[in-house]
């Protein structure tokens, strides 16, 4: 996305603000789902209609503002499912085996992204609209397979789903009075605040003179070692101790912003991106973390929902605050400044977060 509105001459400010009304739409899509109630099956294939119909458009054209309206269509349908579905996993897994699965998840996840990174890295010495076109393919077929699902509603969300309103507001109300809710929030509010920087690192990649599609290799690289790597994650998630292997995430993606401000080279660059791939293979410890102080299926639901719901709101804002001191400052104060808000991040983590609380195994 920004290399190709950068080709066509786009501003960041423009960049941060489509990842800003992208993300709004994600923070207020759960709330909207819930109230009207769409099937699992009719909500995948919303989203597939909504992938397809846009890239096809984004072939055939490159006015800059319609382009940039398209990319906010495909961008808001970008993690959508994990508040609900994260929760759903958790609690039908063992606890000694909630990282190893979610690892399983992430081979799959991050096999497909590095694999399209990599073909589009391929596709874009042809043109941008080669890109769109195999989007356009893919979501097609993932479209026609979807057809192929049966819907599976959960019941005990529909009976929650009849106390409304004024049920959802008293158990947001008994969630974000507890303490360690609280703790959670501040270190997820910073992380994600971070993370809406990390689009721009594309851009200083182009500005030190690297190549867009060796932009698109390197991060193609990047997911392919989250995925051959994610079982081992999940596996060390669910041996060690998750609080650690949380900060080291962090120190790590501390660190990885701090390779890519002193990057004066496509080597340095490389390797800043792949030292943040460690990251991805530990991305499962966050969820097995927070959902180890929540034993009843409904709290931690709702509690998670809340979680993302108010981190999102910061993931929204962050881009457009990055993108325009990207367009008004130099790129070493950006990830200078990345850098220092995720250090006190881990800083604080190390403080104010306990160690995981181990459950009672229920399955035998």
């Amino acid at each position: 996305m920004p290399l190709y509105l950068q080709k066509l001459n786009a501003p960041a400010t423009l960049m941060g603000t489509i990842l800003f009304a992208a993300s709004l739409v994600r923070v207020l899509s759960p709330t909207f789902n819930q109230l009207l109630r769409f099937k699992a099956k009719n909500n995948i294939m919303l989203i597939f209609m909504l992938l397809s119909f846009s890239s096809l458009f984004l072939a055939y054209i490159n006015q800059v503002y319609i382009v940039a309206f398209l990319l906010f269509l495909i961008l808001a349908t970008q993690s959508y499912f994990n508040i609900t579905s994260v929760p759903m996993l958790i609690y039908s897994t063992d606890e000694g085996l909630r990282g190893r699965v979610f690892g399983i998840r992430d081979v799959f996840l991050y096999a497909g992204s590095g694999f399209g990174l990599a073909l589009s890295g391929w596709l874009v010495a042809i043109g941008y609209h080669a890109v769109f076109w195999m989007m356009f393919v893919c979501s097609m077929l993932a479209l026609v397979l979807t057809r192929q699902l049966k819907n599976n509603p959960n019941k005990k969300k529909d009976e929650n789903a009849k106390g409304g309103i004024k049920q959802f507001l008293e158990n947001y109300k008994a969630t974000v009075r507890k303490s360690i809710f609280r703790r959670f929030l501040i270190i997820g509010i910073i992380t994600n605040f971070t993370t809406g920087g990390i689009f721009l690192i594309a851009l200083h990649g182009k500005n030190i003179g690297v190549s867009a599609d060796f932009v698109l290799y390197v991060f193609a690289g990047s997911s392919i070692i989250g995925a051959l790597f994610s079982y081992f994650g999940g596996w060390l998630v669910d041996v060690w101790s998750q609080k650690k292997l949380f900060i080291l995430s962090g120190i790590v993606t501390a660190l990885s912003f701090f390779m890519i401000l002193i990057a004066n080279n496509f080597w340095l660059f490389s390797a800043s991106i792949l030292l943040n791939s460690i990251t991805l293979i530990f991305s499962t410890v966050l969820p097995v973390y927070f959902f180890s102080f929540y034993k009843n299926e409904d709290e931690g639901d709702i509690a998670w929902s809340v979680f993302s719901t108010a981190t999102l709101i910061f993931a929204m804002i962050s881009p457009i605050i990055w993108g325009s001191m990207w367009d008004l400052m130099n790129a070493s104060t950006v990830f200078f400044s990345l850098f220092v808000i995720e250090l006190i991040g881990v800083i604080l983590a190390m403080i104010i977060l306990p160690k995981e609380k181990k459950l009672l195994h229920d399955h035998g």
